[in-house]
């Protein structure tokens, strides 16, 4: 997406704000995620990002990322770590609902 897609696109940029606060307070004592400009960050980020055009209705929820990163770190790539997320999360959508009711 490029800058002036984001910039028209309020709910976009609101759910990537989420998603880096999120992959910011990502456990940087374990060394898969450890240091400012690790790679790994950047996958989980994108993971996420993908995920929330993927689910857009659902969007991006606090606490996806600690999903996730156990799934990165034990698959160790983008692709099978999102195919996987994905099954998890539909298992358990119904638990970041927002009225909460599932």
């Amino acid at each position: 997406m490029t800058e002036g897609q984001e910039a028209r696109f309020s709910e976009y940029r609101d759910r990537k704000s989420l998603v880096e606060k999120d992959v910011n307070r990502t456990d940087r004592t374990h060394p898969f995620f450890a240091g400012d400009n690790n790679p790994n960050l950047i996958v989980l980020q994108d993971i996420l990002m993908t995920y929330v055009m993927y689910n857009f209705d659902l969007g991006y929820v606090q606490g996806m990322s600690d999903i996730l990163a156990p799934l990165l770190l034990l698959l160790g790539n983008e692709v099978d770590s999102f195919w996987c997320f994905v099954g998890f999360m539909d298992k358990i959508a119904s638990n970041f609902d927002m009225d909460q009711a599932g």
